[in-house]
């Protein structure tokens, strides 16, 4: 895999047309680098106050899944951030799910929210 410079980076960002397209790259490149979950959000959320969004089939989500018991697969970082974002949005998260011994138990979450799947 190539090596990218920061240069390059540089040249990128020097071609995006607003800021708001260089806020998002900024705060993609920050979680890349840094994979922090809350300053990504707080970034997101920055940037998405200035508009009004709307996400295809967000309604038909909301109308099945509101209220329901809603477990996430996968117990990183991306967990945590579909946490974070599902429970901005009024949903409940029951608990996490992950075939990795090192994220079972809520040792690395620290969460109880954890539940442990036999095949």
């Amino acid at each position: 895999m190539r090596e990218i410079r920061t240069s390059e980076i540089d040249k990128f960002y020097s071609l995006l047309e607003d800021d708001e397209s260089r806020a998002w790259f900024d705060a993609r490149i920050n979680y890349l680098v840094y994979r922090n979950a809350p300053d990504f959000i707080k970034s997101v959320r920055q940037i998405n106050h200035k508009r009004d969004w709307h996400i295809i089939g967000y309604d038909d989500f909301t109308d099945q899944y509101q209220g329901q018991k809603i477990v996430i697969f996968g117990a990183g970082e991306e967990g945590l951030l579909t946490e974070k974002i599902l429970e901005d949005n009024g949903f409940t998260v029951y608990a996490y799910c992950d075939n990795d011994p090192e994220k079972q138990g809520g040792v690395r979450l620290q969460t109880s929210k954890y539940i442990n799947l036999q095949n």
